[in-house]
C-alpha cells in the first residue's frame, strides 16, 4: 500500500455549466422553504435539497435578476445562518442522461426558538442592513446575531425568549429593547442628529457587483473609529467579538480577512489607521481561490505613509484567571513595512466543581458510576506574528511572515468515586493530572503580480511544523487499595507544506482564473501506557493532495455566466505502525 496512489478525481466538474437557465423572479416576504421550491421547479440543471420546516421562518424580500440557481439562492440566503454546498452529479439514469447537480441548503444554527421582528425608519419605511445583537439580559453577554433583509425583517435562532435585542445602524440611535416574546413586532429606529449632516453619501457607501459589494465609508464614519477594526465592524454582519475582542460575524460563519488581497489578522486590522482604508470588498460568491472560507472581506489601503503605529489592549478577570493581551506594532519606510503582533489568552480556574454519572444497564439490572468532586484547569495560548511586506500599491506585493504558536493546558482533579448496583464495584478516589504542551512555527510566503493587459499572478507557499507532547497520569483507589495508575504519554509532529499559484486575467466584463495547490504532510507519533507495560508504539505516516481550478465568469447581453473546472488528486497515506 505505501507505493500505491489512487484518483479521487480526474478531472471532474465540480461545477461545469454556461448557465443558460437563469432565474429572473421577484421575492416578497416569502418563507426561505417556498423560494427554494420555486427555484426548485424552475431548473432541469440542478436538484435543491432542503428541510422544509428548518427553513420556513426565514422571510426573504430579493429581486433576483438573471442570476444561476447557485448565485440565486445566495442572495436569498444574505446574512441569514443558512449554508449552502453544491456537490457534482455523477453518473446516469436509466435513459443515459447525465444526473443533475445535487444543491443542499440547511439552517447551521438549529434552536428551539427563532426570535423575528421587523426594522422601519421614522417614516415607516423598512430598513435593510441593521444589525440585530441578540444579548443576555442578565450580563449583556452575546447571544447571536443577525442582519435585516430589504423588508426589514429579521429571524435569529435562539435558545430562550428572555433576551435583550440591540439595533445598530450607520446614521441612527442604537436601539435597545428588553424581551420575552420571540415576536418583537415592529422596531422604529430614529436618525442619530449628529448623524444627519452625513445622510447625503449613504447612497454611495454601497455598491453592487457580481460577486461582491464594495463599501465606502463616510467622514463621520472614519473619525468616530479609533482603528481600522471599529470601521469595518459598521458592516452588515459584524461585530467584535468583546470576549476575544477580535472581528467576527453576528451569524456565527467563519470570518477571512484580507488585507490588498493578502491574508491578514484582526491586529492588522488593528494597526490601520481608519483615514487609510479606502473601500471593502464584501464578497457574496467568494474568489474560487476561498471557496470554503466563509465570509470574505477584502481591505483596500491607500498608499502607506512613513512612519509607525502601536498599540495594545488588555481584558483582565478580577475574580478569576482570566487575561487576553494583544500588542501590535507597525513601521512604514517607503515601499517596506515591518510589523510584530503578539496575542495571549490566559485562563487559570481553581475549585471548580464537577459531576460525571455513568449509567450501565444488564437487561433490568442497573448499575452507576458517580464521579464528584473539584478540579483546577488552566491553558495559555501565545500567538506570535512577525511579518515583512513590499508593496508598490496593487501592482507588486511581497510577504514574509513568520508565526509561531506556543500552547500550554493543565487539568488536575480530585475526584470521590460512588458505586450503585453491582456488587463488584467499590467506592473509591480518583486522582487525575493532565498536561499538554504545543509549539508550532509556521512560514508565509506570499507573492502577487499585476502586469498590464489585465494579467495577474499570485504565488503562495506556507510550512509548518507542530510539536506536541501530551501527559496524563490516572490513579484510583477503592476502599481498600489501589485499583489503577496509567501514566500515558505521547509525542507527536507534524510537518506540512502548502504550494500554491494562481493566474487571473481580466478583460473588462470577463475574467480567467487559474490555480493549483498542494498540500504535502507527514507525521510521527509515539504513546505508551499501562497497556504498552510502557513500551512505545509508533505510528507514522505521509499524505499529499493535488488540486486545480479553472475558472471563466462575465456577462453576455446581460446575463451572467460562470464555467468551472476542478481535478483533486490525492495520494493514498503511507503509513506504518511499530509495535513494541
Amino acid at each position: 500500500m505505501r507505493n500505491k496512489i489512487f484518483l479521487i478525481a480526474v478531472l471532474v466538474l465540480l461545477s461545469l455549466g454556461i448557465d443558460a437557465q437563469t432565474i429572473t423572479h421577484s421575492f416578497r416576504n416569502t418563507s426561505m422553504s417556498d423560494a427554494l421550491r420555486y427555484l426548485s421547479t424552475a431548473t432541469r440543471h440542478y436538484v435543491i435539497n432542503f428541510a422544509y420546516n428548518d427553513l420556513e421562518d426565514f422571510k426573504v424580500t430579493a429581486d433576483v435578476r438573471k442570476q444561476s440557481v447557485p448565485d440565486a439562492i445566495r442572495q436569498i440566503i444574505g446574512f441569514y445562518p443558512v449554508a449552502m454546498k453544491v456537490v457534482k452529479g455523477e453518473g446516469q439514469d436509466s435513459k443515459g442522461h447525465l444526473l443533475p447537480d445535487m444543491i443542499f441548503v440547511e439552517c447551521i444554527q438549529k434552536e428551539d426558538h427563532k426570535l423575528t421582528g421587523r426594522v422601519v425608519d421614522e417614516n415607516g419605511q423598512p430598513m435593510e442592513f441593521v444589525n440585530v445583537a441578540v444579548l443576555s439580559p442578565r450580563d449583556s453577554s452575546f447571544i447571536n446575531g443577525g442582519v435585516t433583509t430589504a423588508a426589514g425583517d429579521f429571524v435569529i435562532p435562539c435558545k430562550t425568549t428572555d433576551v435583550l435585542v440591540s439595533l445598530t445602524s450607520v446614521g441612527y440611535r442604537r436601539l435597545v429593547r428588553h424581551l420575552t416574546t420571540a415576536n418583537a413586532g415592529v422596531l422604529t429606529m430614529r436618525p442619530d442628529a449628529y448623524s444627519l449632516k452625513t445622510v447625503t453619501v449613504k447612497g454611495r457607501r454601497k455598491v453592487e457587483r457580481e460577486d461582491r459589494n464594495v463599501y465606502t465609508f463616510s467622514d463621520e464614519q472614519v473619525k468616530a473609529s479609533r482603528q481600522g477594526q471599529q470601521l469595518v465592524a459598521t458592516l452588515p454582519g459584524l461585530r467584535i467579538d468583546l470576549l476575544s475582542g477580535q472581528l467576527a460575524t453576528l451569524s456565527g460563519k467563519p470570518l477571512t480577512i484580507l488585507i490588498n488581497g493578502i491574508e491578514a489578522s484582526d491586529n492588522d486590522l488593528k494597526a490601520l489607521q481608519p483615514k487609510d482604508i479606502r473601500n471593502v470588498d464584501y464578497y457574496v460568491v467568494p474568489p474560487a481561490r476561498y471557496a470554503d472560507a466563509g465570509t470574505v472581506l477584502d481591505v483596500h489601503t491607500r498608499a502607506a505613509e512613513n512612519g509607525y503605529a502601536t498599540g495594545f489592549d488588555v481584558m483582565q478577570g478580577t475574580k478569576a484567571g482570566f487575561n487576553n493581551t494583544n500588542v501590535y506594532a507597525k513601521y512604514n519606510h517607503g515601499h517596506h513595512q515591518f510589523s510584530l503582533d503578539y496575542r495571549l489568552e490566559l485562563r487559570n480556574a481553581p475549585n471548580c466543581d464537577e459531576q460525571d454519572v455513568y449509567t450501565f444497564k444488564d437487561g433490568g439490572k442497573q448499575s452507576t458510576y458517580d464521579y464528584s468532586g473539584t478540579y483546577h484547569f488552566g491553558y495559555a495560548n501565545h500567538d506570535f506574528n512577525l511579518k515583512y511586506l513590499f508593496s508598490r500599491g496593487d501592482s507588486l506585493n511581497f510577504q514574509a511572515k513568520f508565526t509561531p504558536t506556543i500552547f500550554t493546558w493543565f487539568w488536575n482533579s480530585n475526584m470521590t468515586v460512588n458505586a450503585e448496583g453491582n456488587p463488584l464495584w467499590q467506592n473509591g478516589t480518583q486522582d487525575k493530572r493532565q498536561r499538554q504542551n504545543s509549539f508550532s512555527p509556521s512560514l508565509d510566503l506570499y507573492f502577487d503580480r499585476k502586469l498590464p493587459g489585465g494579467h495577474e499572478i499570485t504565488l503562495n507557499a506556507v510550512g509548518t511544523l507542530f510539536h506536541n507532547n501530551q501527559h496524563v497520569h490516572n490513579i484510583q483507589y477503592d476502599e481498600a487499595q489501589q485499583t489503577l495508575d496509567d501514566d500515558m504519554r505521547q509525542h507527536n509532529n507534524k510537518y506540512s507544506f502548502i504550494g500554491e499559484a494562481a493566474y487571473t486575467k481580466d478583460w473588462g466584463r470577463t475574467q480567467l482564473a487559474l490555480g493549483y495547490r498542494a498540500t504535502l504532510a507527514k507525521s510521527n507519533y509515539r504513546i505508551s501506557n499501562m497497556l504498552s507495560d510502557y513500551e512505545e508504539y509508533k505510528y507514522h505516516a505521509t499524505d499529499d493532495k493535488h488540486y486545480a481550478y479553472a475558472q471563466l465568469n462575465g456577462s453576455i447581453a446581460k446575463i451572467g455566466y460562470r464555467v468551472s473546472l476542478g481535478a483533486t488528486y490525492i495520494g493514498a497515506p503511507d503509513f506504518s505502525v511499530d509495535e513494541p
